[in-house]
């Protein structure tokens, strides 16, 4: 099952050099991935962290203040918000455009219109999921306050108990997720509690093979890493060492000798995120079409 996937996923890359603009977008803050929610759980428990903190010095008006009516938070919040939606349009995009593969072919066009097609309900599901995490993470906020609202000690001790719990149940979350949106991708008619109910029905039946899958996914993602700090080292190393062999002591000419090596940095980050955002849901998707199958 998964030699043949991770076959595909690779063709898919080679043949498909246009939609590796929907592969970088598309992971883009993380979005949509497991490692996202838990990234997100943690950020949460920190800013957590850091309010019991100071609600413990200035009491409940900073509750009030600093959480409720922290406008340029919210502000942030919300261009974020719309900073998320150019990932999440790649996502339905390139999930659409690996639907309508032909011959491990993409045509980018079709791709493009059948992210919009779904893109509304595409959102929603996320929103939804994403949700769940925030909400799990105000209650622990929320009851720490309640039962513990004199020692701070007793109330981090708490968050740090109940995140044993939360994320293995984000990244549960993140699995029926996926398979919501695979399922709403390529049965647009259904609404978005039926996608739901279909992403659930399938992790549990195939819950192994999903932690499989994203533990395999993952030593890609290490793979990539480690070819990407090769490529990087090859030209960075060779440079520094030449100019302290040369002793190069211009400041304009290490001066564009650096915004060079920043450039091809980029570059190399660019070119291997874009193949593995590719690579990630190909992968996937090729997974779920044989898990439905079972």
């Amino acid at each position: 099952m998964h030699k043949e996937s991770l076959k595909l996923a690779w063709q898919v890359i080679k043949k498909n050099r246009l939609i590796w603009i929907l592969g970088f977008l598309s992971l883009a803050f993380l979005n949509g991935s497991e490692f996202n929610l838990v990234y997100k759980f943690y950020q949460i428990n920190n800013a957590l962290a850091d309010s019991i903190g100071q609600m413990s010095l200035l009491g409940g008006e900073y509750f009030t203040e600093a959480v409720w009516f922290n406008w340029s938070s919210l502000i942030t919040i919300l261009i974020l918000i719309i900073l998320a939606l150019i990932p999440l349009f790649a996502q339905s995009s390139l999930i659409g455009g690996i639907n309508k593969i032909e011959d491990q072919k993409i045509n980018f066009k079709i791709a493009l219109k059948e992210g919009k097609s779904i893109f509304g309900r595409f959102v929603a599901i996320n929103l939804v999921s994403n949700s769940i995490v925030y909400i799990l993470s105000l209650l622990i906020l929320v009851v720490s306050r309640i039962i513990f609202s004199e020692s701070t000690t007793q109330i981090l001790a708490l968050i740090l108990g109940v995140s044993a719990i939360v994320v293995p149940f984000a990244i549960i979350v993140s699995f029926i997720t996926r398979y919501a949106i695979f399922y709403l991708s390529q049965n647009k008619q259904k609404t978005i509690f039926e996608c739901y109910s279909f992403g659930m029905h399938l992790f549990f039946k195939n819950w192994f093979e999903s932690f499989k899958t994203i533990v395999i996914a993952f030593i890609v993602l290490i793979l990539a890493f480690l070819i990407a700090s090769a490529l990087m080292s090859l030209v960075v190393t060779p440079t520094v060492f030449l100019i302290g062999l040369f002793k190069i002591s211009s400041v304009l000419t290490a001066e564009i000798i650096g915004i060079a090596i920043l450039f091809y940095l980029l570059a190399i980050f660019i070119l291997m995120t874009s193949m593995f955002g590719v690579f990630y849901y190909t992968y996937w998707l090729s997974i779920f079409e044989k898990l439905k199958k079972s």
